[in-house]
C-alpha cells in the first residue's frame, strides 16, 4: 500500500481518503514560527519517525532529494548525505542530491517540500512506486523557451517523460496516478500583457509555447491571461504513453482557507518562503 501525508499551516489531527488504490492521511498541522525548507523537512522526518516506529513494517529511511530537474530517477541508494534523527532506532533522512523524481522502495518513506508545485504518485502493475515534484519548470524547458537558446535545451522536456521511460511500454495503460497539493489554474496566471516587461516576454514565450504543443485545453479562460492549468498538463503528457489512470485532489495551494479563515497551505504566489510537505510511505504487505 501506498501512504501518503500532507503536513499544513492550520489544521488539527489527520483523516484517511482513498483514490485509486492508494490510501491517502493528510492534514496534520505542523508549523513553527520562521520554518524553512531545511528546518520543516527536519520536522517531517519526525512526524515520519512516529509512523516509523508503530508499523514494525516501514523502514527507518526518509527519502528527501532537493526538488530540481534532472535526467535521472533516484533511488535510496544515489543519496549521499545522511542525517540522523534518532540513532537509537536507526532513523535517518537522507538528502546530498537534487532531483524532481526518485522511486520509492517498499519500506521507504519519501518527502517533498513545495508551494504550488503538484506532487505525484505513480504506482506500476509491478508495484514499483515513483513520487515526482511536477511544477511548471518540471513540466516545461521554460530556461531555452525564454532565452531562445536550443542548445541549452533539455534532452527530455519533461520530468514525465524522465520517469516512464524507466518503465516497460507493457506497464504504462496499468499504471496509476495520483496527483495532490497543487496550484489552482484561477490562481495560476501568466497574463501577456503584464504590467512589467520582464514578466510579459517570459509569459508571452511559455504561454505560446504550451498552447501550440499541448492545445487551448491546459488554460482556463482567455488565453491572454495565461491561466495554466498544472492538471491538465499533466494529463496530456501522461497520455502520449497511454497512461489515462489519473486522479487530482481538489486542494488549491493558493486560495484554500480553513474554517478558521487562515490559509490552509503556504503558497509561493501568495510570496510565501515556507514550504509545504508531503510525506510518502511504500508499505509492504
Amino acid at each position: 500500500g501506498v501512504f501518503v501525508q500532507i503536513c499544513d499551516i492550520d489544521t488539527h489531527g489527520f483523516g484517511k481518503d482513498h483514490a485509486f488504490g492508494f490510501h491517502i492521511a493528510n492534514l496534520v498541522k505542523h508549523r513553527e514560527q520562521n520554518p524553512t525548507c531545511e528546518s520543516t523537512l527536519m520536522q517531517v522526518a519526525e512526524l515520519a519517525q512516529f509512523h516509523a516506529v508503530a508499523a514494525d513494517h516501514v523502514n527507518r529511511a526518509i527519502i528527501a532529494p532537493k526538488p530540481e530537474f534532472g535526467r535521472t530517477v533516484l533511488t535510496a541508494g544515489m543519496l549521499t548525505e545522511r542525517i540522523n534523527i534518532d540513532s537509537t532506532r536507526g532513523i535517518c533522512l537522507w538528502r546530498g542530491r537534487s532531483a524532481d523524481a526518485f522511486e520509492l522502495m517498499p519500506g521507504n518513506v519519501g518527502a517533498y517540500a513545495s508551494a504550488d508545485c503538484p506532487t505525484i504518485i505513480l504506482k506500476t502493475p509491478s508495484d514499483r512506486v515513483f513520487m515526482i515534484h511536477a511544477g511548471l519548470k518540471c513540466l516545461v524547458d521554460t530556461d531555452s523557451i525564454t532565452t531562445g537558446c536550443a542548445d541549452k535545451a533539455r534532452e527530455t522536456g519533461s520530468i514525465i517523460d524522465v520517469v516512464v521511460n524507466v518503465i516497460p511500454e507493457e506497464e504504462r495503460p496499468g499504471t496509476e496516478v495520483v496527483g495532490m497539493l497543487g496550484i489552482a489554474a484561477r490562481n495560476y496566471a501568466h497574463p501577456l500583457q503584464h504590467e512589467r516587461v520582464e514578466y510579459r516576454s517570459w509569459n508571452e514565450r511559455v504561454v505560446h509555447y504550451i498552447y501550440n504543443e499541448w492545445g487551448e485545453g491546459c488554460f482556463e479562460g482567455p488565453l491572454q491571461e495565461g491561466l495554466i492549468s498544472l492538471k491538465a498538463l499533466l494529463r496530456l503528457q501522461f497520455a502520449v504513453y497511454g497512461i489515462t489512470r489519473i486522479r487530482f485532489d481538489t486542494r488549491d495551494t493558493y486560495g484554500d482557507r480553513s474554517s478558521h479563515g487562515g490559509y490552509r497551505y503556504y503558497s509561493e504566489r501568495r510570496g510565501d518562503s515556507q514550504r509545504n510537505l508531503v510525506l510518502v510511505w511504500n508499505v509492504p504487505w
